[in-house]
């Protein structure tokens, strides 16, 4: 990989020459232990898209502030090309985005893929991806052409793991009927399936503009493409057992429970 590959992504100091060093004298080998070791925090670790001078970056949040995470890639030339991206390999990375409102974290994280050489590209094992609290289900993901950047991105890496979590499927701050009628809609959009969730016929009557934007966000070959393991959908936040009440009191048993506790524990 040639510098120019590196500092295609991350902000590029001018860095500390390095004239002599007993960690670069160590074996590739020990290296890497003590850059995994140095670059693993106890923290979240977030991604900062690019802005008018100033590069896409890793980083952390300090009180008020965010604070770029990697610090070791500025002391040489030569700790600049062998970690710079590095934290994204061994922790999970979280984007977050604003859509509707601005972009969303999908298409936050694929603009910045395509500027990463291939190498660094598959770098990221565990990527989180947040968007904004909305109400509306016809907006509370993206459009499908950013999914379908992830989803390449996901076949492409197998080894990598990447979820999708819309803020506004909480049960915490949803009524039951519209937690459960925002999981069907992301279950016939992204996966084209339909719950059995015996939703009363007046109920979905009521949304049925909502229902018709589900089955429009993507067709056939779009489905497909969106079909990779690896990416898969999740609520925002776990499942309260007082929610797990209301949800099999509201639909007369247990059916509503039964989806809910399946996008909790096993995703959608």
């Amino acid at each position: 990989m040639t510098e120019n590959d590196v500092h295609q992504a991350y902000d590029n100091p001018q860095p500390i020459l390095n004239t002599y060093s007993p960690l670069l004298r160590l074996s590739a080998e020990l290296r890497n232990d003590i850059y995994q070791y140095v670059l693993t925090p106890d923290c979240k670790l977030f991604f900062s898209e690019a802005k008018p001078g100033r590069k896409a970056r890793v980083v952390f949040e300090n009180g008020d502030e965010h604070q770029e995470f990697n610090q070791i890639k500025y002391v040489c030339r030569q700790l600049y090309a062998e970690t710079a991206g590095l934290e994204a390999k061994y922790n999970m990375i979280y984007v977050h985005g604003s859509f509707p409102r601005g972009k969303g974290p999908a298409q936050k994280f694929s603009e910045f893929l395509a500027t990463c050489s291939r190498p660094r590209v598959s770098w990221f094992r565990n990527v989180l991806l947040s968007t904004s609290s909305h109400y509306n289900m016809d907006s509370f993901i993206e459009p499908a052409n950013f999914l379908f950047a992830i989803a390449d991105f996901c076949r492409n890496n197998p080894d990598a793991a990447v979820v999708y979590s819309p803020r506004a499927f909480d049960s915490r701050s949803r009524k039951v009927y519209t937690f459960v009628l925002m999981g069907v809609y992301l279950t016939m959009a992204v996966r084209n399936k339909i719950p059995s969730c015996h939703i009363p016929m007046r109920k979905i009557q009521s949304h049925e503009g909502y229902m018709r934007s589900a089955r429009q966000w993507t067709d056939k070959q779009g489905i497909a493409r969106m079909d990779v393991p690896n990416l898969r959908f999740w609520p925002a936040v776990e499942l309260a057992p007082r929610f797990v009440h209301d949800a099999s009191r509201k639909s007369g048993g247990n059916s509503w429970v039964a989806h809910v506790r399946e996008w909790m524990e096993n995703d959608i």
